[in-house]
Parts: C-alpha cells; sequence; structure tokens
C-alpha cells in the first residue's frame, strides 16, 4: 500500500512539474493574442480619428481619395509599445460608409526576428450620419401637395455662412398652395415674398429620393436614438422630450413603405409643455408617422422628419428654426399649416451641436478574423 500510495504521489508530482513548464507558455500565448488583438482594434480606432479628423496631418480626406495614401492603405506599419499595427480603409457600399481592416501584431512582424510572434486581424464598416441640410434644396421639403394659409411664413434664405447656401422655400413634388397672409421667400435672396423664384413645385419624385432618408439611414438612427434612450414607437404625445435624436417607430417597428397601413403609422401631438428644455427642443425629430403641431411648445432648432401627415396650428410666435422634410408615402396631401413659421439654417438643421458629427462603427460589423 505505501509503495502504492508513493506511485501515486510521484505521477501527480510528475504531472505538476509537467504543467509548472507549459502554463506560462499558455499563458504568454494568451497575453500575446490579446496583446495583438488590441493593436488591430488600435488600427480602427486610427482610421475614426483620421476620417473625423480629414484636415489635420494625418487625416483622410472624404470623399475617400484614389489611391488611398499611406498609412491607410496597409502599406505602412505602425509601431506602438507592445508591437504595431496595419490598417487599409476602402470604400464602403453606401457614399457615407468606409470598410476597415486592421492587423495587429506583437512584439513585431519582421519575420527575421526570431521571438515568438502573435498577430491579429479585425474588420469594421465606419459610417456617419448624412449631411441632409446641405443636400436638401429647401427649408420645407414635400412630398405632395402644400396648403399654407393665414400668417404661415417660410424662409429659405440663408442666415449663416456654413455652406449650405439659399434654399427655396418650399419644394415639393406637387403643388404650393398660398392662403390669405401666408408669405414665402427663398432661393432668389431677396425681401420680396411670394415669386415664383422662392418655390418650387412639380418636381420628380427621384429627385426628392435623392435627399430623403433611405431605409438603411433610418435603421442607422433608429440604433442611436435606441442607445441615447428617445426611441419611441406608435402614439407619442411629447411630454419633458430632452433634446438630441428623437426617433419614433411605427407600432410594428418596421420602416414604413407604400405597403405599409395607415394604422401602423406613428401618431405624434407636439404641444405646449412637449419638451424639458424651456428655450425649446434642440436637435432632430424623425416620425415614422403623422406629427400634429398644436400650440406654442417653444419651437424646434434642428430638423423635423415625417413620413406621414403634418399639421402646424396655433403655434403663436414659436414654429421651426433649421428645416422640415416631409416624405408622406400613403396619398398625396401632404401638408397643412396656419399660424406657423419654418426659418431655413444651416447650422440648426444639422442638430444645432445635439447630433453626432463624426463617423463611428456601425453595429453589428466588428469581426475578429479567424486565421
Amino acid at each position: 500500500m505505501a509503495l502504492i500510495v508513493l506511485m501515486l504521489l510521484l505521477s501527480l508530482m510528475v504531472a505538476f512539474a509537467v504543467l509548472s513548464k507549459s502554463e506560462p507558455v499558455i499563458a504568454n500565448n494568451q497575453l500575446r493574442v490579446v496583446q495583438a488583438r488590441s493593436l488591430a482594434e488600435s488600427g480602427i480606432e486610427r482610421a475614426l480619428w483620421a476620417l473625423t479628423n480629414p484636415a489635420a496631418t494625418g487625416g483622410l480626406a472624404d470623399p475617400l481619395p484614389s489611391p488611398v495614401p499611406l498609412p491607410y492603405n496597409g502599406g505602412t506599419f505602425i509601431e506602438l509599445g507592445t508591437g504595431g499595427f496595419f490598417v487599409t480603409v476602402g470604400s464602403g457600399a453606401l457614399a457615407n460608409e468606409r470598410t476597415v481592416s486592421a492587423a495587429g501584431w506583437t512584439p513585431t512582424w519582421d519575420t527575421s526576428d526570431p521571438r515568438t510572434k502573435a498577430h491579429a486581424q479585425v474588420t469594421a464598416t465606419l459610417t456617419h450620419l448624412r449631411d441632409i441640410a446641405k443636400d436638401a434644396p429647401c427649408a420645407l421639403c414635400l412630398r405632395g401637395e402644400a396648403e399654407l394659409s393665414a400668417s404661415v411664413t417660410i424662409d429659405g434664405r440663408a442666415s449663416e455662412g456654413t455652406g449650405c447656401g439659399n434654399k427655396y422655400s418650399v419644394w415639393t413634388t406637387g403643388g404650393v398652395e398660398l392662403q390669405g397672409h401666408a408669405q414665402v421667400y427663398g432661393a432668389d435672396g431677396n425681401d420680396t415674398s411670394n415669386q415664383t423664384t422662392d418655390y418650387a413645385e412639380g418636381q420628380s419624385q427621384s429627385a426628392f429620393d435623392a435627399f430623403a432618408l433611405t431605409g438603411a439611414e433610418f435603421d442607422q438612427l433608429k440604433a442611436l436614438a435606441r442607445a441615447g434612450g428617445t426611441y419611441y414607437q406608435g402614439a407619442v404625445t411629447f411630454s419633458d422630450v430632452p433634446n438630441g435624436l428623437i426617433f419614433v417607430d411605427t407600432v410594428s417597428g418596421n420602416t414604413p413603405t407604400s405597403a405599409t397601413s395607415p394604422s401602423d403609422l406613428a401618431q405624434v401631438t407636439i404641444g405646449p409643455g412637449a419638451f424639458a428644455d424651456p428655450t425649446g427642443f434642440h436637435g432632430w425629430i424623425v416620425v415614422s408617422g403623422n406629427i400634429d403641431f398644436n400650440g406654442n411648445f417653444g419651437g424646434v432648432t434642428g430638423m423635423v422628419y415625417a413620413v406621414g401627415d403634418v399639421t402646424m396650428t396655433g403655434m403663436g410666435n414659436t414654429g421651426i428654426t433649421g428645416f422640415m422634410i416631409v416624405q408622406r408615402i400613403l396619398g398625396t396631401e401632404s401638408m397643412s399649416a396656419g399660424n406657423a413659421n419654418v426659418t431655413y439654417s444651416c447650422a440648426a438643421a444639422r442638430g444645432d451641436g445635439q447630433i453626432p458629427t463624426g463617423w463611428y462603427v456601425k453595429a453589428g460589423t466588428y469581426r475578429e478574423l479567424s486565421e
């Protein structure tokens, strides 16, 4: 029995001795793999910085230059403390997307170096919000007809030099009907209202689609609103809503199309007490359905986007500073307004500082590639 016990103990001692030699090797290998992956992710971060700062030394211009300059063509090893990385930036599926691939190496990629090496490769799609304020040709863009009455004022003249220029007061695929004391000022830039040069009617659907939000952009905005806690669905009456990006989805959560049932569209009411900021709302309001502006709510500084009907009544001196797009997907009657104001502002239309303008990793696109 004593001999048997001694043999068992000897076997355990041998096993522990072997493990004591292999475990440090395994731990070091694991450390190198983690370091290599972190270095590869540093390549993604470097691309993010370069795209967000195109004017800086080492920045990357938009649109993407061809050929892509060093080091963003994968031809330069960028060294860091524990190794380094290669990074390659290419065009994405959309104009506002870039595909990035980065390979991290530790302690080096040099094959002549005798040290044990590790490397990892990651990919991601980077994206940013499109500059809709620059693309849209108007202070009030409509798919369908526009009925403007009472004391409505739509002013598309540029108020600041931010690269957007004068816009049409109203731009529509249908007609513009001006009633009562309605006044529009627009692309001609002069102080005379209601001239045919102030607005554009009977425009093509394809021209509207060129600046309207796409399904992918709806998903992009929806994800950002969810992350910020400002995502809503169905019928909503705004109350103490914070500044930022507000997204109100359909009842089903599906992006609306011409086949969407009217009962599935969101129904949003905006009136007194709608916003937490006493100076009014600052940011973007995107609604997959209808909006009823009713009463003095303090105003909106930013963008209002709806895919259904928009009515504006009893707003007093408040209104929208920025711009508004009404993409009515069902029927042709787009908008009726009385006693309301829409004043174009490029800076406000871009979100008044409340909307992210830099590049970021598109949700669900990060991948670590296996060897």
